[in-house]
């Protein structure tokens, strides 16, 4: 009877003990990263771990940042969007012609050549730019990988200041 008192004892604050480190660990683990669910479908991953706390992008990397669109109402309204960096500071962005109809430029950054479409869903947009165009300081040129996308070859979309990010996307699914 002593021995089962004992061990019961024993068994419930280890499990509370477990329990209050799991809680602690989750604590940790919930400042510095977050799970996202992208609802854009400029991306094939659906499911992101996002590391909030580093904020240093280079090209090609995943970025989750604070995006106002164009047709929300209140100025500190936004949604969170997750795109790839295709530009940062200091890449030029070579404005040259189209190759087909659906496209009305192409622009070619380092990382690759990113064509402008006339229409995406239905919509028209304006591109960013007509001429070649140098990122600036704290500025990212931000780009979905399905083809065509909404992103920063549209005026209506922009360049993504460093002030937007909210961290670095890790693709989960």
């Amino acid at each position: 009877m002593k021995l089962t008192r004992q061990l019961l004892w024993w068994l419930s604050s280890l499990v509370i003990g477990l329990s209050l480190l799991l809680i602690l660990i989750l604590y940790i683990v919930s400042n510095k990263y977050r799970l996202m669910v992208n609802i854009s479908s400029s991306m094939p991953q659906r499911l992101w771990l996002v590391d909030m706390q580093n904020t240093a992008l280079k090209v090609n990397s995943y970025a989750v940042f604070k995006f106002h669109d164009y047709r929300m109402q209140k100025l500190n309204d936004h949604e969170l969007v997750v795109k790839q960096v295709g530009g940062i500071a200091g890449d030029v962005i070579k404005v040259t012609k189209p190759k087909n109809q659906l496209e009305t430029a192409r622009f070619v950054l380092p990382s690759g050549t990113y064509p402008v479409y006339s229409l995406i869903s239905g919509f028209k947009f304006k591109q960013l730019k007509d001429k070649d165009l140098t990122i600036p300081k704290g500025y990212y040129f931000m780009h979905g990988l399905h083809q065509p996308t909404f992103d920063s070859r549209y005026k209506e979309f922009g360049l993504i200041n460093q002030q937007q990010i909210v961290g670095i996307a890790y693709p989960i699914f």
